[in-house]
C-alpha cells in the first residue's frame, strides 16, 4: 500500500540586487512505523513541468531530515514557489520548514519561517483569518499614531497536482464589508502563488472560501514587513494558516 501526502506552499531563491527575496527548505520525514520506508517526492512549480526525485530512505521509528535545495540542486535552485506530492511505503508525518524572507542591513526583526505538514487534497478549502494590514494608508501618512510598528501581507498557496487544470472560485468573507468572488485556472500539475498587497482593501479582516473543480491543497502565509514599506526592514514570517477542508455540515 502506498500513502500520499501533499504541500502547497515553499519557496527557493538566491536573493539579487533585482529579486531580494530569499528562500530555503527543510523538510523532515517522520516514519512512526516499525518498517523502513521509501519516501518519493514530486516536485510542482508555477511555470514549468514537474520533475519527481530519487527515492528517499527512512528509517523505523525514525525522522529523516532532507534540505533544499541540497537534495536536487537542478530541481530547486532559484526554482521560485513551489509544492510536493510525497509517496511513501509507510504512513509519513512531514514538517516543512520554509518561507519568503527580505533581509536588509540592520533590520529590526529577524527570524521567522513556515511551519507545514502534509495535507490530503480536497475539493474545498477554508481558511479562517486573512488581512493586509496597511498603517501607512490608514493613518494618511502620520506612523507616530500606528499601534505597532509593522505592516502585514499574505500569500496563497494552492497546489494543483491534477493532469487537469482546476477552476478555482476563491470567496472573500469580509467581516465589515460585502463578500466578493475571484476565479482562477490554475494548469495542470501546477502551484498557483498570490499575494494579497494592494489587491484588497486594507485592515479589513477577512476569511476564504476556496472551491476547486480538481482536489486540491491550499495555505496562507502571513508577513511582516515595515511600516514604510519592504525596503524599511525586509519581511519576514508572522505566521502560516494550512486551510481546512470542508465541505462543513449542513446546520
Amino acid at each position: 500500500m502506498l500513502y500520499e501526502n501533499y504541500l502547497p506552499a515553499a519557496f527557493g531563491h538566491t536573493p539579487t540586487p533585482e529579486d531580494p527575496r530569499r528562500g530555503a527548505a527543510e523538510l523532515v520525514l517522520y516514519n512512526p512505523t516499525p518498517d523502513p520506508c521509501q519516501a518519493t517526492m514530486t516536485v510542482y512549480y508555477t511555470d514549468r513541468p514537474p520533475r519527481t526525485l530519487p527515492p528517499i530512505a527512512v528509517k523505523p521509528e525514525t525522522n529523516e531530515l532532507v534540505v533544499m535545495p541540497g537534495l536536487a540542486p537542478d530541481a530547486f535552485t532559484d526554482c521560485g514557489f513551489w509544492g510536493a506530492k510525497i509517496v511513501s511505503t509507510t504512513p509519513l508525518m512531514l514538517n516543512l520548514i520554509d518561507g519568503v524572507r527580505i533581509v536588509v542591513d540592520k533590520p529590526r526583526f529577524r527570524g521567522g519561517c513556515t511551519n507545514f505538514h502534509g495535507t490530503q487534497l480536497h475539493r474545498e478549502w477554508h481558511i479562517p483569518y486573512c488581512l493586509w494590514l496597511e498603517w501607512n494608508l490608514a493613518l494618511k501618512g502620520d506612523l507616530a499614531k500606528a499601534p505597532w510598528p509593522f505592516n502585514e501581507l499574505e500569500h496563497l498557496h494552492i497546489l494543483n497536482p491534477n493532469p487537469r487544470p482546476a477552476e478555482v472560485d476563491i470567496n472573500f468573507r469580509y467581516r465589515r464589508l460585502e463578500h466578493t468572488t475571484m476565479h482562477v485556472t490554475i494548469p495542470a500539475e501546477r502551484v498557483w502563488q498570490w499575494e494579497n498587497k494592494d489587491k484588497v482593501p486594507f485592515n479589513q479582516s477577512y476569511s476564504l472560501k476556496i472551491v476547486s473543480s480538481e482536489p486540491v491543497s491550499a495555505a496562507e502565509v502571513r508577513y511582516i514587513y515595515g511600516l514604510r514599506g519592504l525596503d524599511e526592514w525586509g519581511m519576514t514570517v508572522h505566521c502560516a494558516m494550512y486551510g481546512v477542508p470542508g465541505p462543513f455540515p449542513e446546520t
